[in-house]
């Protein structure tokens, strides 16, 4: 078995402390996707997230819901667990007219607020909207903290916002999926990042 990269000639280096774990994901053109799933390789290698502090992923999308909503949410769920409430979520979001503050017990952590599809609703075929994440301390055999802070601009019918989570676990995070109410649109894209500790003194 290869050594991972951040060790040379049997040597620990002290490399980027952001890590590519696998090349960007992009919904296939013409092909809208329900699910994108992130998984641990469990092989020791640059996929295993068992080797990383924290995880970050990097949204670029939409949803596909045409009609009836200029908004689509965005939801993230863990090591396939959504039942039960095992998200406590705390969230501050404005849309350029109203701020809300809320708490809210959650089986798929509702991460964010994305545009969708829907033209005739106002919103413009070239909005995209953005959610970056990221998941804390993936290894811990306490509970998992997270954060997520989402934007999109749809000409008075964006949305800005920033939530704070908590997931009821103490289990190793080792597989990430992110979904909405509709599925994501082609073109979507995903980054995923694993995050090393200092290597060396």
């Amino acid at each position: 078995m290869a050594d991972p990269g951040y060790i040379v000639n049997n040597v620990l280096t002290d490399g980027e402390a952001w890590v590519a774990l696998t090349p960007t994901t992009t919904v296939p053109l013409g092909s809208d996707t329900s699910v994108i799933v992130c998984e641990s390789t469990d092989d020791g290698q640059v996929g295993d997230f068992s080797q990383y502090m924290d995880i970050v992923l990097i949204w670029y999308g939409k949803s596909t819901r045409a009609s009836g909503g200029t908004t689509d949410t965005f939801q993230v769920e863990l090591n396939d667990v959504s039942a039960g409430t095992t998200w406590a979520v705390q969230k501050l979001d404005g849309d350029g007219t109203n701020a809300a503050a809320t708490y809210a017990d959650e089986g798929r952590w509702l991460a964010g607020i994305v545009p969708t599809s829907d033209t005739s609703g106002g919103v413009a075929a070239d909005v995209y909207g953005t959610c970056i994440i990221h998941l804390f301390d993936v290894n811990s055999g306490k509970y998992k903290s997270a954060i997520s802070q989402y934007a999109s601009d749809a000409d008075g019918l964006g949305n800005v916002g920033i939530t704070a989570a908590t997931w009821q676990s103490q289990e190793p995070i080792t597989k990430v999926e992110l979904m909405m109410g509709y599925n994501q649109v082609a073109g979507t894209t995903l980054s995923i990042f694993g995050i090393l500790p200092r290597m060396v003194a």
